[in-house]
């Protein structure tokens, strides 16, 4: 998912504003999906600041999924 978002926003969407990159994910994605952009976002902005390697971020996300 990470990779398909950089593909489209560039790396940069780690750091949009989420109501910004829902707004529009909401026009070409399903709501599952995009709640799954939000749970991606979150780890992705929490594993920037904490320095988390790409595994830990991966098992982040999928306890936030999960939960």
């Amino acid at each position: 998912m990470v990779e398909a978002l950089n593909q489209r926003f560039g790396k940069q969407w780690v750091t949009e504003v989420l109501g910004t990159l829902k707004a529009g994910l909401e026009k070409v994605l399903p709501a599952p999906l995009v709640a799954l952009v939000e749970v991606v976002h979150r780890v992705e902005k929490k594993g920037q600041e904490a320095g988390w390697s790409g595994s830990q971020k991966l098992h982040q996300a999928a306890a936030m999924a999960c939960a």
